[in-house]
């Protein structure tokens, strides 16, 4: 929490500190983990809905048995959530990051644009894997890539054009408190 807090901006650091604090030293802690199977489980219902409305989309019939469907839309769900973790970090959090590099190693301007260059790609190319992962796996039969590639490519610019409005909007308002 020490160093989160060290380059956090004040507001955000005390907004932040008390629940935490909080969260980390008095709930108990078969609720966390209760929670986090729950979240995992409701994801996965939405990863299933994804799924119905593919098989829909390319006219396919579902032949898998209802607990291997449940258990890919799981796995979807925790490599999904990793690959959001890293595009967050590279995209939302980068600023803070780069703030961070530049206080350890001595770096210019020219290697902030590269940076900011690096992580929108970074992570559109996540996004766009991502997205065309699930197109080919999640289905009852695996469209081609060719049909694929052109929507996942797509969906990620737009994806990337609305993380980066939310970043604007964060950016205007006075408090996140």
């Amino acid at each position: 929490l020490d160093f989160l807090f060290r380059f956090a901006p004040v507001d955000i650091a005390r907004t932040l500190s008390t629940p935490i604090v909080d969260v980390l030293s008095h709930r108990p802690k078969g609720f966390l983990t209760l929670g986090l199977l729950f979240a995992i489980w409701a994801a996965s219902n939405g990863v299933d809905a994804l799924r119905l409305t593919l098989n829909r989309a390319y006219g396919f019939v579902e032949h898998r048995s209802i607990v291997r469907q449940k258990l890919l839309s799981i796995l979807a769900v925790l490599i999904g959530g990793g690959f959001v973790f890293v595009v967050a970090v590279f995209v939302v959090i980068g600023p803070l990051l780069w703030e961070v590099l530049r206080w350890i190693f001595p770096l210019s301007m020219d290697d902030g644009r590269l940076w900011i260059f690096s992580r929108y790609v970074l992570g559109s190319l996540l996004i766009a894997g991502l997205t065309a992962v699930l197109h080919r796996f999640l289905p009852a039969h695996a469209p081609k890539w060719r049909e694929i590639l052109p929507g996942a490519a797509i969906t990620s610019l737009l994806l990337l054009v609305l993380a980066g409005l939310f970043a604007d909007y964060l950016t205007g308002l006075g408090s996140y408190g």
